[in-house]
């Protein structure tokens, strides 16, 4: 009875904490502001839900970067049962995202954790340099 008690209690207190505490953590790892309206978990289905997540830079806060009406984290059970944590399935419900792209070609969300480059080229090998010489 009282591992029942624990578990529940434990899956009461679980969405609040991913809330606050995923809320402030991305907040330091992204330098950016991070909005998130509630968590709703799916141990059955072992899904995440993140309700109504919403990012801008910090710098400007009212300028929306990436938000999306539902993030929905599909967790890996294999993953799981082997005691790690890896990510099965991704979906975005009504996302939006601001992208922009510098002078040198780099995309930037405007925000400092994410930044893409495109890859550079490949340098054709010379035919000569293949045969050995």
């Amino acid at each position: 009875m009282a591992s029942l008690v624990l578990a529940l209690g434990v899956r009461a207190l679980l969405p609040w904490a991913l809330r606050h505490v995923g809320v402030r953590q991305a907040e330091e790892a992204l330098d950016a502001r991070v909005e998130l309206a509630d968590v709703d978990l799916s141990i059955l289905a072992g899904e995440i839900s993140l309700v109504g997540l919403r990012i801008a830079a910090a710098e400007a806060p009212d300028e929306t970067r990436f938000a999306a009406e539902r993030v929905v984290l599909g967790l890996d059970r294999v993953a799981l049962f082997r005691g790690g944590l890896g990510l099965g399935r991704l979906a975005l419900e009504r996302p939006e995202l601001l992208v922009d792209r510098s002078e040198d070609g780099a995309f930037s969300f405007g925000v400092e954790g994410f930044a893409f480059e495109e890859p550079a080229a490949e340098e054709p090998v010379a035919a000569d340099a293949e045969a050995g010489e």
